[in-house]
């Protein structure tokens, strides 16, 4: 009886550790670590660029981990990975936009920042300047407009 305490015991042991290693639990998030970027107009580009890329870990790295969450939870996905790839077929080509990106009106005050709120464009984000640059910390799409 003994040896199967022990048995179970470590069988817990090494399947906690296993979901410590491979970061069950954090939205999906590929282990990239947030990539914020000095403005907020390269913020916006940088997440433009990266989704017409396709790059999910060039995306993901742009969220803070409760923006990543509702990024992957607006495209009804179950990993970040899986919200690119769904709003990048939705979006297409958006050569369009990022060349317009420096053009972008954002609305900036007290180290926030809300974009995108018009009809074409890939969602709107809301994004906060940290220590390290900004990054995006809510996003939503609710379809329709030129990107349809």
């Amino acid at each position: 009886m003994r040896w199967f305490r022990n048995t179970v015991s470590v069988v817990a042991a090494l399947v906690a550790l296993g979901t410590t290693l491979t970061g069950c639990g954090d939205s999906g998030s590929p282990s990239t670590a947030p990539k914020a970027q000095a403005t907020v107009h390269d913020l916006y580009r940088e997440f433009l660029v990266q989704l017409d890329n396709r790059s999910a870990s060039g995306v993901c790295a742009l969220f803070t981990e409760d923006g990543r969450a509702a990024f992957i939870e607006n495209w009804d996905a179950t990993t970040c990975e899986g919200a690119v790839d769904r709003a990048a077929e939705r979006f297409g080509d958006l050569q369009n936009l990022i060349d317009k990106a420096a053009d972008k009106k954002i609305t900036e005050s007290d180290g926030f920042a809300k974009f995108g709120a018009d009809s074409c464009s890939p969602g709107r984000l809301s994004a906060k300047q940290t220590e390290n640059g900004w990054l995006i910390y809510n996003y939503s799409f609710r379809g329709g407009g030129c990107l349809a």
